[in-house]
């Protein structure tokens, strides 16, 4: 396949995918698939081609492949069905893994265990992975503790790159927290603050809070990094409840000892 060219907008082509599912193909895979925004049918002139080559064995995964194919990227990612089975038991890969799974096309099945594996999919269910992602978030919210005394550091200090960096994580963490706490099915990375933040309430002020920490308002990285850390206390109320009683206490002293940094 050519591998040079200027992205296009339009849709893509069956001889195009035909040709990628040829170049593609070995023994060892099963099937391949069509993700993202392409399988979505709202894919851009810069939006990857995302293919995923699913194999028999975990051992014949091979690292992600990028290249250039009619002036489009091409992500390949090789997977093996066992493992996805696998991922989906964890809250925090399933969020996007079944969603993004859910609306790939079929590109090859050689034997039937592809479309199999897309039927056991249409079955999944959230409240299988409840009490599991209950652990989950309790882990993260214990874990959390350190980049926010950092960020609390870090802002004493008066030290720029390292409050930028502290932010960015807690950030991450908190908004994981949100999704696997409520089993948020998570589409795009393009949708996942915007769907955290439905999922709390659009209006609430954790959601408030959560886009001031993200840069979506006017506020600079001072605002954004105290924005972060009452973002915490917040989260903290929300998931309180299913934390085991030793993590909510480590996280409940953290909330407490940076608290003088946003009141």
């Amino acid at each position: 396949m050519e591998r040079t060219g200027i992205a296009t907008n339009e849709p893509l082509t069956a001889g195009f995918l035909a040709e990628l599912v040829a170049e593609l193909d070995r023994a060892e895979v099963a099937g391949i698939i069509l993700g993202g925004s392409h399988a979505r049918g709202n894919a851009t002139a810069l939006s990857d081609v995302d293919i995923a080559l699913l194999v028999r064995e975990t051992a014949q995964v091979r690292p992600r492949d990028y290249f250039y194919g009619e002036g489009r990227l091409v992500s390949v990612t090789t997977k093996s069905l066992a493992g996805i089975r696998a991922d989906m038991d964890k809250p925090q890969i399933a969020v996007r893994l079944v969603p993004g799974l859910s609306e790939a096309v079929v590109l090859l099945d050689k034997d039937g265990s592809v479309d199999a594996f897309m039927r056991d999919l249409a079955a999944f269910s959230w409240a299988t992975l409840q009490e599991n992602a209950n652990r989950c978030v309790s882990e993260i919210m214990l874990h959390v503790t350190e980049p926010a005394q950092k960020l609390a550091n870090e802002l004493l200090k008066g030290n720029a790159p390292g409050v930028a960096y502290a932010t960015g994580q807690m950030l991450s963490a908190l908004t994981e927290v949100i999704i696997v706490h409520y089993g948020i099915m998570v589409e795009s990375d393009s949708t996942y603050y915007r769907r955290a933040e439905e999922a709390v309430g659009a209006d609430s002020e954790w959601a408030k809070y959560h886009r001031r920490a993200a840069g979506l308002t006017s506020a600079r990285l001072e605002g954004r990094a105290r924005a972060c850390l009452h973002l915490h206390r917040l989260t903290l109320k929300l998931v309180r409840h299913v934390m085991s009683k030793e993590h909510a206490a480590v996280a409940e002293e953290a909330a407490h000892r940076v608290e003088f940094l946003y009141t």
